[in-house]
C-alpha cells in the first residue's frame, strides 16, 4: 500500500486529491483501497525531495524518525501532523530544530 494515501480522507499527501487507487464505499460510509493498487505509484515516483529538506520516514510515539544521510534520526516531533519532508539542524546542544516546508 502507498504511504503517501489518507485513508480516512481518500487523499494523497502529495497532490492533495483524491487519490485513484481508493474509492468510497456506501455501505460502510468510508473509503477503501482499491485490490489494485500498486506498491510504488506514478506519483510516488514522481516525488522528489526539496533540496535542503530530509525525507520522513515514519512518527511513532510522538517522535519522528528522519533519514539524515542514510542514517535515521530520532526526533521529537513539534508539529501537529506528520510532514512528508522536513529541514532539520542540529544545534550545539545537541538539539534538533525543524522546519517543515
Amino acid at each position: 500500500m502507498c504511504d503517501y494515501v489518507i485513508i480516512a480522507e481518500g487523499k494523497c499527501k502529495i497532490t492533495k486529491e483524491i487519490c485513484p487507487y481508493v474509492y468510497y464505499c456506501n455501505k460502510l460510509k468510508t473509503y477503501k483501497v482499491s485490490s489494485s493498487i500498486p506498491t510504488n505509484c506514478k506519483i510516488k515516483l514522481n516525488a522528489q525531495i526539496p533540496s535542503g529538506y530530509y525525507k520522513v520516514c515514519f512518527e511513532r510515539k510522538g517522535k519522528l524518525y528522519v533519514s539524515i544521510n542514510g542514517y535515521i534520526e530520532i526526533i521529537p516531533n513539534p508539529f501537529d501532523e506528520v510532514p512528508l519532508y522536513v529541514r532539520a539542524i542540529k544545534l550545539k546542544n545537541g538539539n534538533w530544530r525543524l522546519k517543515k516546508i
